[in-house]
């Protein structure tokens, strides 16, 4: 932090951090790196994060539940574009904190 003069008046000037890596959780993945985020509960500033840490040259890593094949996602769905994630990652349903399809008897 410094202090600056601007115009005759007194401002305190934080020097940016650097954006080196960004984690984000998408929902589906394909090969060319496409990203939507249909069953996120919050997506909010998603492509933002990703937009920024890519433009810093930094890394963009998604863990995402499923992998797609290429040309099959919706260009309407898809939240965060191939140029902007670096890397996607599988994440098993057990592991998402979602319900399982399978129900155990009651006794």
């Amino acid at each position: 932090m410094e202090l600056v003069i601007l115009g005759g008046a007194e401002y305190l000037f934080y020097k940016a951090l650097p954006l080196d890596v960004a984690f984000l959780r998408g929902t589906t993945a394909d090969p060319e790196g496409n990203i939507t985020m249909e069953r996120e509960a919050l997506t909010m500033e998603a492509l933002a994060v990703a937009t920024a840490v890519h433009n810093a040259d930094g890394l963009v890593i998604v863990q995402v539940e499923r992998v797609a094949e290429n040309g099959s996602l919706s260009s309407r769905e898809v939240k965060i574009r191939e140029s902007w994630s670096t890397a996607s990652s599988f994440r098993s349903p057990s592991t998402t904190g979602r319900p399982s399809a399978r129900r155990t008897p009651r006794r």
